[in-house]
């Protein structure tokens, strides 16, 4: 079952949520070995500016989710 805001509402939720992030950010980083292009030591993806500028010239990786709206070459 899905809880929106749940994490605002649930201990047990916002504990979760807190080791969710920390687990990806450390694959994130981990990966910054593999594609140090997408800057993925500093940033972790979360929309810089750097990261979807090299989206756009190296497209994206395995690691990218591909549901998401992933800026293209041709895309600004």
């Amino acid at each position: 079952m899905m809880v929106i805001k749940g994490d605002d509402a649930c201990a047990s939720i916002a504990a979760g949520s807190v080791l969710a992030k920390v687990e990806r950010d450390a694959i994130m980083v981990a990966a910054h070995e593999a594609h140090p292009h997408f800057g993925w030591a500093g940033n972790k993806g979360y929309g810089a500016a750097v990261h979807l500028d090299a989206i756009r010239e190296h497209g994206p990786s395995d690691l990218h989710r591909r549901s998401w709206a992933l800026p293209t070459a041709d895309a600004p």
